[in-house]
């Protein structure tokens, strides 16, 4: 999303877990003038749009204007809060005490219709002045050098931004804390990852996920970046993340709707095979159709950021692998406002309309941007009047958000008779945890899984049933030892918590 700020990352696929297949139930194709689809804005934190109560109560009428229902503001831009977080510092140039997303949740509920407000947190990139620190002491960047991803040389600066490391186990942390107070303290409707990514495989390189690597593989020195069991690990430290955010958030708030900004780019997929050789996969290791498959997101969000009269042939082929790679998930296909005429935007939204010839459907449109909205110079108000009355831009076709529409009931949490499990490997202790060791669940069925950097498990789509956790000590194939059992009852449609102690 907000790709001015910060350099375009790439995306792909991570397998380290069973696929789980079916996992929602999803609604049918949408038409214009349809009762439920996605309508949203994302609204970045870089010039105006939160940073006032008047700049808010804007954004809240311009939205109702256009007919959109559904906000997307980023209140996590560098490190830095456009809220009242307990975890990171205030943006330094907010004024006093005014919480931007107190104001956007106030505003969006006073008035009729009620519009829903996804917070968006920029993920990884942390800090975007080569030279100069963040001047709050507490920002993470000056707390915690340690944290930021290297390249093989041991670089950390990427040209555009100081990034932390999807590997490090304290990142893992530090972001799972962020999301969970968001969602512990404020009554948002979801919460949204941008920037969910590596930059590019030449990053990735700290030496805590390197000695990482390293020991789950028995190998030593410094990875190729090209090294394919190195390229998987990366993609699976970002996904260890989204599953460890998505079960605790839905184990707390299982009404909050989980989504992400999701990679496109050029050329596109013109076959499912061609997934393997994407941006996404090989270039920033987001393994988004993974993610859709095991169930990780309520909502992906491919950004779809195509010059309509430039990349016709990317902008068809994503539209037809995104409506056919949801797995009873939703998506609401990313169109880039700033990138086109208003023409061409209007037939884009059209464009995410219409069925593939598999079938396969979205549930709606996010555009980028409420700052920049098109490319023919028109003001943001006579953009928003293309999209709800008949306009010189549309050649008289019937408006594209004529009327408002209701945001869709999010996809089921699992398939009938199947729940979740999530959990900590712990150490005798009681403090520490155990990362990257192997885990067996046995029971109605039985998988074998790993902890994640910061020592947490989880598996989803498990039948109903008692489940015995085992810690193996070992490599699969090799001598296993037992070193700690616990006991948990999966019910279904909820995500249930055990933790094990190792002996």
């Amino acid at each position: 999303m907000a790709m001015i700020q910060f350099p375009f990352l790439f995306s792909r696929r991570s397998v380290r877990f069973a696929v789980v297949s079916g996992i929602a139930v999803l609604g049918a194709a949408l038409s214009a003038g349809a009762e439920a689809e996605y309508r949203g804005l994302w609204v970045d934190a870089w010039r105006e749009g939160i940073k006032s109560e008047e700049q808010v109560e804007q954004l809240v009428a311009d939205a109702r204007a256009g007919n959109f229902n559904l906000i997307l503001p980023n209140i996590r831009r560098s490190g830095d809060a456009f809220y009242e977080s307990r975890v990171e510092p205030r943006a330094a140039e907010l004024d006093g005490d005014f919480d931007p997303l107190e104001a956007l949740i106030r505003h969006a509920r006073e008035g009729e219709p009620r519009i829903e407000i996804h917070p968006w947190i920029v993920t990884y990139p942390l800090w975007h002045r080569e030279t100069r620190a963040p001047r709050q002491p507490e920002h993470v960047f000056n707390q915690h050098p340690d944290w930021m991803t290297r390249n093989r040389k041991g670089e950390i600066w990427d040209g555009g931004t100081y990034s932390l490391d999807p590997g490090h186990p304290g990142v893992q942390d530090h972001i799972h804390s962020i999301a969970m107070d968001l969602l512990e303290h404020y009554e948002v409707d979801g919460l949204h990852f941008d920037y969910i990514r590596y930059r590019t495989p030449e990053w990735g390189y700290n030496e805590v996920a390197v000695e990482r690597f390293n020991r789950i593989h028995g190998r030593g020195g410094l990875p190729g970046e090209q090294d394919p069991e190195w390229l998987q690990f990366r993609r699976d430290q970002v996904t260890d993340l989204l599953r460890r955010v998505f079960l605790a958030a839905k184990e707390r708030r299982p009404d909050a709707v989980i989504s992400a900004a999701t990679i496109t780019w050029v050329p596109g997929p013109e076959t499912d095979e061609d997934w393997m050789y994407s941006a996404a996969y090989r270039r920033v290791l987001q393994d988004w159709r993974a993610w859709m498959e095991e169930g990780l997101l309520d909502v992906s969000m491919p950004m779809s950021y195509f010059e309509h009269d430039r990349y016709p042939v990317a902008w068809k082929r994503w539209n037809r692998f995104i409506k056919d790679h949801r797995y009873g998930r939703h998506a609401a296909i990313g169109v880039g406002f700033f990138d086109n005429r208003i023409a061409d935007t209007l037939q884009q939204i059209r464009d995410t309309r219409e069925p593939s010839a598999q079938d396969g459907v979205v549930q709606g449109v996010i555009g980028y941007s409420y700052r920049n909205t098109n490319k023919d110079g028109v003001p943001r108000d006579g953009f928003l009047r293309a999209l709800v009355e008949p306009s010189e831009f549309d050649g008289g076709k019937p408006p594209v958000f004529a009327e408002p529409a209701k945001v869709p009931s999010a996809p089921a949490l699992t398939v009938e008779g199947a729940g979740h499990i999530r959990g900590a490997v712990r150490l005798p202790d009681g403090d520490g945890k155990a990362a990257d060791v192997r885990v067996k669940l046995s029971g109605p069925v039985e998988r074998e899984i790993r902890t994640d950097a910061a020592g947490y498990f989880g598996s989803l789509g498990l039948p109903a049933g008692d489940y015995r956790i085992q810690v193996l000590s070992g490599e699969s194939g090799a001598s296993e030892e037992v070193s700690g059992t616990a006991v948990a009852v999966v019910r279904a449609g909820r995500v249930v918590s055990e933790d094990v102690i190792v002996e």
